[in-house]
């Protein structure tokens, strides 16, 4: 690995996705911005994913292949291995909008900013386009109203992004950003009014809505308090019945919150 610091680590997740993990491989390999390491961390796939990892070692900075704890405690194990002034994560099946955006991104005046988002455009599970997804604005408060922005559009400076809590099996990604936001200004904040990833539904955490809304109202609870908990209860009976409804009649083109 080259001793230049590079100005983003990308960390990518993945586990018996090699289809996956290859178009996120063309994505990137088609970026205009080249000034980025990526970092995969497989979590022992028996699918041929180890073996492509191997074949792309001009791409791909550095990689780990063995078992791990779940989604997060792989996060964790990128963030342990990155080198780069920012961070993010894009995980196998998620890709880039245009090969520009890497490159949009960092011709930005970024030298005063913490924290990156824009929108994201939402794929089926064949990749083809169900909906743009515009970001709400984000702040220390309104991040209490659940992931209302893109987790893979997020851009993190390395020197503060915080390790996933591995005690939350859903729901880690917003306690990440509550972590963050908890000591952000907001002139450290950045919005791109772009859309900037494809993102494909039905990972993780899509399949588990009971348990991402118990861990919700916990994290408001013991973050932010009750009556905080009372403001959000119209926002998340809408979020969660919502998700709900779309998932049991297969609707994706349209969202309730």
């Amino acid at each position: 690995m080259s001793d230049i610091i590079k100005t983003l680590s990308i960390v990518t997740v993945v586990f018996n996705d090699l289809n996956g993990l290859k178009e996120t491989y063309t994505s990137l390999k088609s970026q205009t911005f080249t000034n980025f390491e990526w970092i995969v961390i497989d979590g022992g796939s028996t699918d041929g994913t180890k073996e492509f990892i191997k074949n792309k070692n001009q791409l791909i900075s550095n990689f780990i292949s063995e078992p791990d704890n779940g989604i997060f405690d792989a996060m964790n194990k990128g963030i342990k291995l990155a080198t780069g002034t920012w961070i993010t994560f894009l995980n196998a099946g998620d890709t880039y909008t245009r090969p520009t955006i890497l490159e949009y991104i960092f011709s930005q005046n970024i030298s005063n900013k913490t924290f990156i988002y824009s929108d994201m455009f939402l794929l089926d599970h064949s990749g083809k386009k169900v909906r743009y997804l515009k970001a709400e604005p984000l702040s220390k408060t309104s991040i209490t109203k659940g992931m209302i922005a893109c987790h893979q559009t997020m851009f993190v400076r390395l020197s503060v992004c915080p390790n996933y809590n591995p005690k939350f099996k859903c729901q880690g990604d917003l306690n990440w950003v509550m972590d963050i936001f908890e000591n952000l200004n907001t002139s450290e904040l950045l919005y791109l009014n772009i859309d900037s990833v494809y993102y494909k539904s039905g990972g993780f955490s899509d399949n588990q809505l009971f348990n991402q809304l118990k861990t919700h109202v916990r994290l408001i609870i013991s973050r932010y308090g009750f009556w905080m908990l009372l403001a959000r209860i119209p926002r998340l009976v809408r979020r969660y019945a919502g998700k709900y409804i779309r998932q049991a009649l297969g609707i994706q083109t349209f969202r309730f919150w």
